[in-house]
């Protein structure tokens, strides 16, 4: 609006100084052409092949209009899309897309009609829009040929639909949960609507804030280490801690690693969330004294997606001679995911093993190893997985105590995780376990009570 102002201002200052120019007017159009610019060319809003609103003008309006919402959307999609664009061709099926939107928006001009792509349209409406009726109605008319000029065109129809009430995470968000409701029709391919429910609106609304918070925590490093320590088993006393990741949302509440993790390593943040883990795991090593604790390691979780780095070794030997202390103590804990490429996993292994580093191999018994592929691995100390541990202490089988004899014989440590009461540990320690993780003991604590609960008296 200033420019719009300054070239109208411009426009009187010019007819003060030249009267008898008569120019107001072309400043008058270039103010008009200036609002037109900046407010969007409505153009920019519809779609190519038709007059119906594109995927910006969706975008945009959520946006907009987000925390009033209050709309039903029904999605009309064309049946295996790719497929009937491989079999009529392009320009046929565009043809075809033309006269689809021409249908849609005659019959439901209560509707505003949006394409998004791939042969999906959007239809938005009021609350009380009848959208099984519409489906319906549209079902009927796919059962004939979409025609016009030597064009003719059979095409099948899927529908889904979602109430859309105050708050989307973004329009992002809400076309990736309809455009999974989409693809699951299409796939499913029943005639009947796939109602996005509002769980799984709700879902993508936490998933948006989930995803700003770890997109803050690992920009500005604020990613937040507990430590849960390792019990040994015969003498009840602290022998390490593993180090966790955790986040915080916008109203400081701790964001569960199940919620972030994979988001994590689906978007390429693991990398940098790992080494921050990592450096201020060192950092504690280094400003504390662990061994007064009892503390002989720390472990630290490697995401398969951090393992495959080649530059791993190099990057995390440049951390621990950051801090001066000795790679030995830090156990990085790989899981049985990351086995499932043996010669890769070997080199790693091999590189960072000449670094000076030590590895433990997570939640065992949840993946597809078998000992006799783990046998080939320097692995300081096995973790049973939890589900492994509490099966057999509520129904006692040889799977557990074969497990840890097995594993003792061929020269490993042990640790069962999950325990939770003395019943439990007392178990496990008679089976031969050499280390014990679990509520019992402590819950995963920030590094400030850790300290404190562990530096006064070792238990």
């Amino acid at each position: 609006m200033m420019l719009y102002q300054a070239v109208l201002v411009a426009g009187i200052i010019f007819r003060k100084a030249f009267p008898s120019y008569l120019l107001m007017d072309s400043f008058c159009l270039m103010a008009i052409f200036t609002v037109y610019l900046a407010f969007g060319n409505p153009e920019f809003y519809l779609e190519s092949r038709s007059k119906v609103f594109n995927a910006d003008a969706f975008r945009d309006y959520f946006e907009e209009n987000n925390g009033r919402l209050n709309h039903k959307i029904l999605g009309v999609s064309i049946h295996n899309y790719m497929e009937m664009r491989d079999i009529y061709g392009g320009r046929q099926i565009d043809r075809g897309i033309t006269l689809i939107s021409q249908y849609l928006y005659r019959t439901f001009p209560e509707c505003e009609i949006f394409y998004y792509r791939n042969g999906t349209f959007f239809l938005m409406a009021d609350p009380e829009f009848d959208e099984n009726g519409a489906a319906a109605v549209i079902k009927e008319r796919f059962k004939h040929a979409w025609t016009a000029d030597n064009l003719e065109l059979y095409l099948g129809v899927t529908f889904t639909s979602a109430y859309v009430r105050n708050d989307v995470a973004s329009s992002d968000y809400l076309l990736s949960t309809l455009m999974s409701a989409v693809d699951k029709a299409d796939g499913e391919f029943t005639g009947e609507i796939a109602f996005v429910s509002d769980k799984e609106l709700n879902d993508y609304v936490d998933k948006a804030s989930i995803k700003r918070a770890l997109e803050n925590a690992v920009e500005h490093n604020q990613v937040e280490v507990f430590l849960q320590p390792f019990i040994e088993a015969k003498s009840g006393k602290l022998v390490g801690a593993e180090a966790l990741a955790r986040i915080r949302d916008a109203e400081g509440n701790i964001i569960p690693p199940i919620a972030f993790i994979p988001m994590a390593e689906a978007n390429g943040k693991i990398n940098t969330l790992g080494e921050q883990i990592f450096d201020k795991a060192c950092l504690f090593a280094k400003e504390n004294d662990i061994a007064a604790m009892g503390m002989k390691w720390i472990s630290v979780n490697l995401s398969p997606i951090q393992f495959v780095k080649r530059d791993l070794a190099d990057r995390y030997a440049s951390i621990v001679e950051k801090h001066g202390i000795d790679p030995g103590m830090m156990h990085l804990e790989i899981t049985e995911v990351s086995l499932a490429d043996e010669s890769f996993m070997n080199r790693q292994v091999h590189a960072m093993r000449e670094k000076g580093f030590k590895f433990a191999l997570d939640d065992y018994g949840t993946g597809s190893s078998n000992i006799k592929r783990i046998k080939h691995y320097p692995f300081v100390d096995i973790k049973i997985d939890m589900s492994v541990v509490w099966d057999y202490c509520k129904a006692p089988d040889e799977i557990l105590p074969t497990m840890i004899s097995t594993f003792k014989r061929m020269g490993f440590k042990t640790t069962c995780e999950g325990i939770e009461d003395e019943n439990m540990a007392k178990i496990v320690t008679e089976l031969g376990c050499d280390y014990l993780q679990g509520y019992l003991y402590s819950k995963p604590l920030p590094m400030d009570e850790f300290v404190k609960k562990y530096s006064s008296c070792n238990l």
